[in-house]
């Protein structure tokens, strides 16, 4: 009786966890889909499952993608991974930073699982790009929004861009040609400020 009784107690536990994980306002699950031979930009979950880029490549060809490229921009300059060669870099994936990926053919069932850091916080250079992962459950619904927080934050002015698939939309504040965008779960952002911004973190729920 005994023995049921804790192995009862360690299952109700599990289940708890597991709930707290998936069920509450810091788990996430999220399908992504690729369009063949076209860039998308991604946000990962801060605490995932990826450790490199290699690991990043390997999901994506197992949900059916194929001459998967990984690409990352570290401030100065892009660094590919496709598997190994020449050149290219299994650079690591950290917590908030986007980055864009490419297969040659369609993927529709990449299933992206992971949960939020509430203790993770931005730092941007002046005048260097920087593409950021945004919590998926965060409070700012457009690119007026991220902009006016990260203006809070110490910036003077901030120009914000989103790659559409085919073009890229920009927002610094309004004005010809500027899409006040919405922010996608998922969709990585390009953030572009002046001066640094040493200390800023995405509101959330």
């Amino acid at each position: 009786m005994k023995a049921r009784s804790v192995l009862g107690l360690m299952t109700l536990l599990i289940l708890s966890i597991s709930y707290s994980l998936f069920s509450s306002n810091t788990g996430f699950k999220l399908k992504m889909s690729l369009n063949a031979n076209e860039a998308k930009f991604i946000s990962l979950p801060y605490y995932n499952s990826y450790t490199d880029a290699e690991s990043l490549r390997n999901r994506i060809m197992r949900a059916q993608g194929s001459g998967v490229s990984v690409y990352n921009y570290n401030g100065t300059q892009w660094q590919r991974w496709s598997g190994g060669g020449i050149g290219q870099i299994n650079f690591a994936i950290e917590p908030g930073i986007g980055y864009e990926v490419v297969s040659t053919s369609n993927v529709s069932n990449w299933l992206i699982v992971g949960s939020h850091n509430e203790n993770l916080s931005f730092s941007f250079q002046g005048a260097v790009n920087k593409f950021i992962s945004l919590p998926y459950h965060t409070t700012l619904k457009n690119a007026a929004e991220l902009r006016n927080s990260i203006i809070s934050a110490g910036a003077n002015w901030v120009n914000l861009y989103r790659w559409t698939g085919s073009k890229w939309q920009r927002w610094s504040g309004g004005g010809i040609g500027q899409v006040n965008f919405d922010l996608e779960p998922g969709i990585a952002v390009q953030v572009v400020c002046y001066p640094d911004v040493t200390d800023w973190k995405p509101p959330h729920y």
